[in-house]
């Protein structure tokens, strides 16, 4: 309710706005969590976000490599409208686009500013507000409720721009039907290959699906019944399910050859591309469980609208490389709460308060991370840490509704 209203101001020529310039070479996962960060840098400045063109040159890139003009498909082929203000009257008195500036302070003055997300910008530049920070006016709520409120807050505003028109609506439902989530649980897996095996570490299909067999044995312990291996797998490399099928058959796979073919690289710039993976992640985050990378921005898409359909999903994802952050996010900060002498070479000490600067979970009982008393840099056990929350002001709150 607070984003629509924000988005749709009385008055689109006098209202403070935020331009979305969407005009770079990224993915889907990338472009919408592009999206939704320059929304909640709205969200916390009382702007109102408005798309380059209105969308409709959306997903246009640059792809230096390869050719200049890529697909311009629209954003209300498959969304819905993010704001009633049109582009043209929201800048009527800008005359050329260089005069929009970028958007960089929260104090800016200027009622026009652009956003270009966190690419091609310095993350030191980024708002106190940028994620992983959420709201004061709601913090005790979240913290009472939830157990990772920032995945929480920042899965309201890819709600809100995920929200689909009637035609892919059409669309989703009857690809939603083709899984059968009315049988019984399901586990989702999302196993990436071609550019996500350059980009992050490579992890084969054993691990995913162990991972899977572990879930449905603890379920069977908890409710003690026999539960039926279902698993919905959303993959670029057909070579994943034919793996699956072969050494798993005790599980029920459910794929879509035709989404599989249409997410090769050579064909993610074309619209039944862009519908495939808005698909996959759509039903993943219905599952009852998923197994991922959060490396992948379509993973953490997934975990985030999960957050909507059920509540605290924290629990209900496993990734099998990072923890869930927020690209070019403000450092993510721990507490020490225990003292902690190293015991190696590559460890690093904790006294009771330090802050640390956490880089990754190594998932084996240690946390990597920079200790900011000591500077030093290396291993300390990972549960001898808290959050340390970053709870800031958003205007989003400031009128009553």
């Amino acid at each position: 309710m607070r984003i629509a209203r924000l988005q749709n101001p009385d008055d689109c020529s006098k209202a403070r706005i935020l331009i979305w310039d969407y005009t770079w070479d990224c993915g889907f996962g990338c472009l919408i969590h592009n999206a939704a960060f320059c929304l909640i840098i709205a969200a916390a400045t009382n702007r109102t976000l408005v798309l380059e063109s209105d969308g409709k040159n959306w997903p246009f890139r640059k792809e230096l490599s390869k050719r200049l003009f890529q697909s311009k498909i629209g954003w209300e082929r498959i969304f819905l409208p993010i704001t009633k203000c049109l582009y043209a009257d929201a800048v009527s008195y800008i005359k050329r686009y260089f005069l929009v500036k970028p958007y960089s302070k929260v104090e800016s003055s200027a009622r026009v500013a652009r956003c270009t997300g966190f690419i091609g910008v310095d993350p030191k530049s980024h708002p106190i507000s940028a994620p992983l920070a959420f709201p004061r006016e709601i913090a005790d709520i979240l913290l009472t409720h939830h157990s990772n409120p920032p995945v929480f807050f920042i899965g309201q505003f890819i709600w809100y721009l995920m929200r689909h028109n009637a035609h892919f609506k059409e669309i989703l439902s009857q690809a939603e039907k083709e899984v059968q989530f009315e049988k019984g649980p399901i586990v989702g897996l999302h196993i990436r290959r071609t550019d996500k095996i350059q980009e992050a570490k490579y992890h084969n299909v054993t691990e995913y699906m162990n991972w899977a067999e572990h879930w449905f044995q603890i379920q069977e312990k908890h409710q003690n019944i026999t539960l039926t291996r279902r698993i919905y797998v959303s993959t670029d490399d057909v070579s994943v399910i034919e793996e699956i099928e072969n050494e798993y058959p005790k599980f029920i796979i459910f794929k879509n050859k035709t989404r599989i073919e249409n997410a090769k690289l050579g064909n993610r710039h074309e619209l039944e591309s862009l519908y495939g993976i808005i698909i996959d992640i759509r039903i993943l985050s219905r599952c009852d469980y998923v197994v991922c990378t959060f490396s992948s921005n379509a993973c953490r898409v997934a975990y985030e609208l999960m957050q909507i359909l059920h509540g605290n999903a924290t629990d209900m994802i496993h990734s099998l490389d990072d923890i869930y952050f927020y690209t070019h996010q403000q450092p993510h900060e721990k507490i020490a709460i225990e003292s902690y002498m190293p015991v190696s070479y590559n460890q690093i000490d904790l006294n009771i308060g330090d802050v640390i600067k956490i880089e990754q979970n190594l998932w084996n009982g240690f946390c990597n991370g920079t200790n900011y008393r000591t500077g030093k840099i290396g291993l300390y056990p990972c549960n001898m840490t808290k959050e340390k929350w970053r709870i800031e002001n958003f205007a989003l709150f400031d009128f009553n509704s």
